[in-house]
């Protein structure tokens, strides 16, 4: 849309509004930021469809035609254009919910947040290996989804740092006591 206030040269009174305002309808262009933690899925498939919902309305199918170089610096988001057409109920202006289907190239690990210790080294599970005996795990979280929270896979050990994350199928102890030491056996219940 463009829109025209003023000319140079011309007479301007209190109270002027635009003198034009010029739009192409036949599509419109939706402005999402998508969050850091979908970046990747989002730039991995450009083009990907988005179901458009407005507010109080119907829903249509738009596209991702444009995806931003890099992630805002004040919101961590990527900023993604996603193209629909303009005959299907949507007009300018109007607030609407953008839904991406994409799927994460590296999904993170997701552990339930009963099992997560807060300590002065950082957030820490104790993972149980075949034997039953526990050791303590540090963590890396993706984000905190309330009951269970994405953290990152494992990563392993090097000079400057432990070992962190988990590997897929490890089992981890709900609800620990603060007595657990390293090595100790645990039993499992209702598995």
């Amino acid at each position: 849309m463009v829109r025209r206030l003023v000319d140079r040269g011309a007479l301007v009174g209190s109270g002027t509004s635009a003198l034009f305002e010029i739009g192409r309808v036949d599509t419109l262009k939706l402005l999402v930021d998508v969050p850091q933690s979908f970046a990747d899925a989002v730039r991995a498939k450009p083009d990907e469809a988005a179901v458009v919902q407005v507010r109080g309305g119907g829903s249509t199918v738009g596209k991702v035609v444009r995806i931003a170089d890099a992630l805002d610096l004040d919101n961590h988001t990527l900023r993604a254009e996603v193209q629909i057409p303009g005959d299907k109920g949507v007009l300018a202006g109007m607030f609407a919910t953008v839904t991406l289907h994409v799927k994460r190239q590296k999904p993170p690990m997701v552990v339930p947040s009963a099992a997560l210790l807060i300590r002065k080294e950082g957030p820490r599970v104790w993972v149980m290996d075949e034997t039953g005996k526990v050791t303590p795990r540090g963590l890396v979280i993706v984000r905190d989804l309330g009951k269970e929270i994405e953290v990152e896979p494992f990563a392993e050990a090097s000079a400057a740092k432990e070992a962190t994350g988990l590997r897929p199928g490890e089992r981890v102890v709900l609800h620990p006591p603060d007595e657990l030491t390293p090595g100790a056996k645990v039993e499992t219940k209702g598995l």
